[in-house]
């Protein structure tokens, strides 16, 4: 690390974080980053110079320990903690992700983090500007490097390059799988087949697209190009995200050689972050049609995969009502089965997701305790169970008070899942 002085600012070059995502109740940052320390914020970038953490210093900024962070779609996520109040809890996680553009359908949050968030961005633009206007003079090329960078990813590049993200990839990613928040939202995202095999009519973030696998070129373009896009950074990254919302049902040749093609060329091996993982979303359908030698190849690969299904209920008239084309004894079997995947592969962890609405049949949730609770002989740790809240809710206070009614019954690890796009 290199650090110098420059007027009121502080500059602090290849600062490094920690090589392992972890779950603590206090600031930590990953990988190689650079600082910017003022009087009143601490302003982090990523190796590409980009801004990506913004911190306040002082009465003004709430509570120290809350940050705001950019994506890499250029959105800005306030992270809040939510008072301490049991917050992991409910999330898994210390710190809960306030999306600017929209309430989270769990918690009401009193700190006004909107109009914080806004004043930081300010600041931030502010200090590009006082970069610009400042002397380049008495500084090392590393650090001169660095700062060029900074100036050169200023609020103007930083929309464009968001918007290429999109064409690169030849579609959207509607949501990441929940289990991304063990990597803090930070995958890069390949979409190797198109919508999904149901297009469920509660699902509010379904494509309405019919399954479509890519073909190998597209996908070969797409890992070609997003080398260039996450450029420098690259080092900062350890995971992917094949998408879009049942990857799982493309042919398991395609799913593991993109597995693997990703690996070497963003040279996972030598990142900054250890312990790589793959995520991706399953279907009832997708699953249902796997064998063994599905498993067995993707436990080899040099990740461990995370992979998600939307179960939705145990109940068939909840399962009408959502007007979900499956049958309850495919959803029983269906959970069974996963947890024999959890306990036979080291590597691959599935988990799954499920409803939760105060318009939904009592059924939903007595078949939920049944089987998450009276029916499994002991707790287990792998294989984490998302309550997701429909959009037709009630007041939070009461989805608040239903959620931990189902995760005390359950032996299962049980969290809220916050619908997160990239």
């Amino acid at each position: 690390m290199e650090t110098i002085t420059i007027d009121d600012l502080i500059i602090s070059v290849n600062r490094k974080g920690t090589d392992c995502y972890t779950k603590v109740s206090f600031p930590v940052r990953y990988g190689t980053y650079t600082e910017i320390k003022t009087t009143d914020y601490i302003f982090q970038f990523n190796l590409n110079g980009e801004i990506k953490f913004i911190r306040g210093l002082g009465q003004a900024w709430p509570e120290p320990n809350e940050w705001l962070k950019r994506t890499v779609r250029n959105e800005w996520v306030y992270y809040s903690a939510g008072g301490y109040r049991g917050l992991d809890a409910y999330m898994g996680e210390f710190y809960l992700p306030c999306f600017m553009n929209r309430d989270n359908p769990v918690f009401k949050i009193t700190t006004p983090y909107r109009d914080i968030s806004q004043k930081a961005i300010r600041s931030y633009e502010k200090l590009i500007v006082k970069l610009n206007r400042s002397n380049g003079n008495d500084m090392s090329t590393s650090v001169a490097n660095c700062l060029k960078l900074i100036k050169k990813a200023n609020g103007t590049a930083l929309k464009l390059k968001a918007y290429k993200l999109s064409s690169i990839l030849g579609g959207s990613i509607p949501v990441l799988p929940p289990d991304t928040r063990h990597t803090d939202y930070d995958v890069i995202p390949i979409i190797i087949a198109d919508g999904c095999i149901y297009n469920c009519a509660f699902c509010s973030v379904k494509t309405g697209h019919d399954f479509q696998e890519r073909s190998y070129r597209n996908i070969q373009c797409q890992i070609t190009d997003l080398y260039d896009f996450y450029g420098n950074d690259l080092k900062n990254y350890n995971s992917v995200f094949l998408g879009q919302n049942d990857a799982f049902n493309a042919d398991i040749d395609l799913i593991t050689n993109t597995a693997r093609k990703a690996y070497d060329v963003f040279n996972f091996q030598n990142s900054n972050m250890k312990r790589p993982r793959l995520f991706l979303f399953a279907s009832i359908g997708s699953f249902l049609k796997a064998d063994t030698e599905i498993f067995k190849v993707i436990n080899l690969l040099p990740y461990y995969t995370y992979i998600n299904i939307g179960l939705e209920s145990f109940d068939q008239a909840t399962l009408d009502q959502l007007k979900k084309p499956v049958s309850a004894d495919a959803v029983e079997k269906i959970f069974s089965q996963m947890a024999v995947v959890n306990k036979t592969y080291p590597n691959i962890e599935m988990t799954s997701n499920f409803v939760l609405s105060d318009e939904l049949p009592d059924s939903h949730i007595k078949s939920f305790k049944y089987m998450t609770g009276d029916k499994l002989a002991r707790h287990y740790s792998k294989g984490a169970i998302y309550i997701s809240p429909l959009l037709a809710c009630g007041p939070k206070r009461g989805l608040q008070k239903k959620f931990i009614e189902l995760k005390n019954y359950s032996k299962m690890p049980t969290y809220i899942y916050l619908i997160q796009h990239l």
